[in-house]
């Protein structure tokens, strides 16, 4: 993912020639400074990953109440698929729950239930491959594999 200050560059080059996007950035960039202010730092990469992801997150709601009312959601859609290019290729399923399978081997068997999921949760975090994972993807995974 790029920098706060290339999405901010590429926000305004885009301005005139490509609205659906500079609309996407500047939602973007809004949330991810947001979430950096009540931080009180500058506006990291997880900062843009977590603004990016909620509003997917909020998105992909407002597309289930339209079409649960049978109201055109294709502004919305499109919307949708613009947030989703700018997190790029998200790891499968498979090969999330192959990762945590990895992780949660360190845990003795009668540790592995649902009850220790939060301690598990975070041991499994530290793994590199699943930082860029989607967090609610990782829960579901986990939490499937937990007696």
């Amino acid at each position: 993912m790029k920098s706060y200050k290339e999405l901010l560059k590429e926000k305004t080059q885009i301005r005139l020639t490509n609205p659906e996007r500079h609309l996407a950035l500047n939602m973007i960039l809004d949330g991810a400074s947001k979430l950096a202010k009540k931080e009180l730092v500058d506006v990291t990469e997880e900062h843009l990953r977590s603004a990016v992801r909620s509003l997917i997150a909020s998105t992909e709601g407002t597309i289930e109440l339209l079409k649960q009312k049978n109201a055109d959601a294709s502004v919305y859609e499109a919307e949708l698929e613009e947030y989703k290019k700018f997190l790029g290729p998200q790891m499968s399923e498979a090969a999330i729950a192959l990762s945590i399978a990895e992780g949660i081997i360190a845990f003795p068997l009668e540790e592995r239930v649902k009850k220790n999921m939060k301690n598990i949760l975070s041991a499994i975090k530290e793994i590199e491959v699943l930082k860029d994972a989607d967090p609610k993807v990782v829960n579901k995974v986990l939490a499937g594999m937990l007696k």
